[in-house]
């Protein structure tokens, strides 16, 4: 059983990433993004926004709808949008959760964790003394594209960006500064770009105590993949 301590922890890490406040940080950086864009149009419809070698002619920030890795998109009167996915904070450790495992049964760090609770906790969050995890090692590369995929989403190693393969991930606040071509880029507290997760960025897949859910025939559990750090962990495997 978990120590109260633990308890308390999850806690306060599950109201800070509660859907309301993720919402309340999304729309302020909507918000701030269009007060921006509309400052720096004069007297054009639009703005230059430079990303990766693209150039981007952007009206307005709006929201993504639904609950896809994007979170907004710089609009782009061309249609060839800027997709984003922002997090609060300010490191890697705020992040809380950088995706699912539901579509990744199949990779080896999650068949382990899954193998791991079933042996030792019969399948069942309610015995577990915490979160477990699992650490991915990004010298492996079936571990490595679990982690950009849970970073960029899903459809990441595409070639064409979407709401499912973001350009970036973006934490804090977003700025839009002319750079040395004379465009705008996107600058934040920290930005991620498609593919080029750092080193610093380590991953793992964990489980955690949630009552009536169900991931990989485990019960009582959610799965996730995590920065390692952005969660108490109770027991690696």
């Amino acid at each position: 059983m978990k120590s109260f301590l633990t308890f308390i922890q999850e806690q306060f890490l599950l109201e800070r990433a509660s859907p309301s406040n993720v919402m309340q940080h999304e729309t302020a950086a909507i918000d701030d993004v269009n007060k921006q864009i509309e400052e720096k149009k004069g007297k054009s419809d639009h703005i230059k926004v430079k990303m990766g070698r693209t150039t981007h002619e952007i009206t307005h920030a709006e929201k993504v709808p639904g609950t896809p890795k994007a979170d907004f998109m710089l609009h782009d009167k061309n249609g060839n949008h800027i997709y984003l996915s922002h997090k609060a904070g300010s490191s890697v450790k705020d992040f809380q959760q950088l995706g699912g495992t539901t579509e990744h049964g199949d990779n080896s760090a999650v068949q382990h964790l899954v193998s791991h609770i079933k042996k030792k906790y019969k399948g069942d969050g309610k015995s577990m003394p915490g979160t477990v995890a699992t650490k991915l090692d990004r010298s492996n590369p079936e571990h490595e594209q679990l982690l950009h995929k849970a970073a960029f989403g899903n459809d990441y190693g595409n070639k064409h960006k979407g709401i499912n393969n973001v350009h970036a991930i973006v934490q804090g606040k977003v700025n839009l500064e002319k750079g040395s071509s004379g465009h705008h880029e996107i600058h934040a507290t920290n930005v991620y770009k498609n593919g080029k997760l750092p080193s610093k960025v380590q991953g793992m897949v964990s489980a955690r105590y949630m009552g009536g859910r169900k991931n990989h025939g485990l019960n009582n559990i959610r799965t996730g993949v995590l920065p390692v750090g952005s969660r108490t962990v109770a027991e690696y495997v």
